[in-house]
């Protein structure tokens, strides 16, 4: 169902994950614990039109449980969301939903450096 979650890393911006569903909920788990810096979300049109996401989270954890949200918020109202936050984390989650449409991500960048 869906387009693969496989898109939302794969360095293009072209590329689009979708889950088929107005929710997604998205975890990525680093090679190790990193001291990161910034991340930028890609949301397009899903950004955009306010038909679409309502409401978004990202979300760090060092232990793949305890969840700790970094940034979020309604709708991004923008293409791409920049997070210039400095976390540490080993597993970065991604939540967003809509009220009414389908959604998805065409890319997340993750800038940090490994402890």
């Amino acid at each position: 169902k869906g387009l693969g979650a496989k898109s939302l890393m794969d360095g293009l911006k072209e590329t689009v994950a979708a889950p088929g569903s107005p929710e997604l909920d998205y975890r990525i788990k680093l090679l190790s614990d990193y001291e990161i810096k910034q991340v930028v979300v890609y949301w397009k049109d899903y950004g955009i039109n306010d038909n679409y996401i309502n409401a978004w989270s990202l979300e760090t954890a060092t232990d793949g449980i305890s969840w700790k949200t970094v940034a979020g918020g309604e709708s991004p109202h923008a293409g791409e969301t920049v997070i210039n936050e400095k976390f540490l984390s080993s597993t970065l989650r991604l939540r967003a939903k809509s009220a009414r449409d389908w959604i998805g991500i065409y890319e997340i960048e993750i800038v940090g450096r490994p402890l």
